[in-house]
């Protein structure tokens, strides 16, 4: 906030900045509800809106976060709000968020809308519609390259990209493993890596169209390959092996992962 402060000090959006970070919850809230164009949103009196006219309001904020690049922006609007909420329930939270992804698609800020959606999801990661929001971002913001793999709202970093083969996502080992919480053992004689979390172990071979779980034989659509150095093993299996529900969505190529 001190940082966008600075960007507009001296401005007409100075005040109107100041305001936002001066605001009580409820205040944000209704003036979330303004900038959306709900009705009922009735603004106080202030020195930029002496009337209290909800048109006059809504202009000026707009005008304001419009000046503002998207970085700030998330940082006045989103972080700002994220505080204001630290007490209440992550439902709450997430609702919130919701509200203020809406209001960056109507000021045209697709790239804090989507910084905004993925805080979203950090918070109601099970929420399949919320995903679906995702994919429309990326795509629109023109920030889908590949496919993106969240585990439980987390987006995860992989050096090797995942891949699609035989209709089946295959992903880097070492970071899905990270994020489950398991355990991973390379054999380098058989070539074979092994997965466990204390009450299931998987065991993939590169090229094996066949990985046996708790010593069962169970058949993969597509086996595990070696890219560039990376194990890469079929996302789904192992994830719905060890119990996790997996989403595939396909506007914006995005896989999410959630654990009971």
């Amino acid at each position: 906030m001190e940082k966008a402060l600075e960007k507009v000090k001296g401005t007409p959006a100075e005040p109107i900045i100041q305001r936002l970070n001066d605001a009580t919850l409820e205040e944000l809230q209704n003036l979330l509800a303004l900038l959306k164009g709900e009705s009922g949103a009735n603004p106080a009196a202030n020195a930029q809106n002496p009337t209290g006219q909800p048109e006059d309001e809504r202009t000026n904020l707009e005008t304001a976060l419009k000046a503002l690049d998207d970085d700030t922006l998330d940082a006045v609007l989103t972080q700002t709000a994220l505080v204001k909420l630290a007490e209440r329930s992550v439902k709450e939270q997430a609702e919130v968020l919701k509200e203020i992804v809406e209001v960056y698609e109507k000021l045209g800020k697709q790239k804090a809308a989507l910084a905004a959606q993925e805080e979203r999801l950090r918070r109601d990661p099970k929420d399949r519609e919320a995903y679906e929001k995702l994919g429309r971002l990326l795509k629109t913001s023109g920030a889908a390259q590949g496919i993106r793999v969240y585990v439980n709202g987390e987006l995860l970093a992989f050096d090797v990209a995942p891949k699609v083969e035989n209709g089946r996502t295959l992903a880097p080992i070492r970071a899905i493993a990270e994020a489950l919480g398991l355990t991973v053992t390379w054999n380098e004689q058989t070539r074979e890596v092994t997965l466990a979390n204390g009450e299931k172990t998987i065991t993939l071979q590169i090229g094996n169209p066949t990985a046996r779980v708790d010593g069962q034989a169970v058949a993969l659509d597509a086996p595990p390959t070696v890219e560039r150095g990376r194990t890469l093993v079929p996302l789904r299996f192992v994830s719905e092996a060890l119990g996790a529900g997996v989403d595939w969505v396909p506007e914006g190529q995005v896989v999410a992962v959630t654990t009971p």
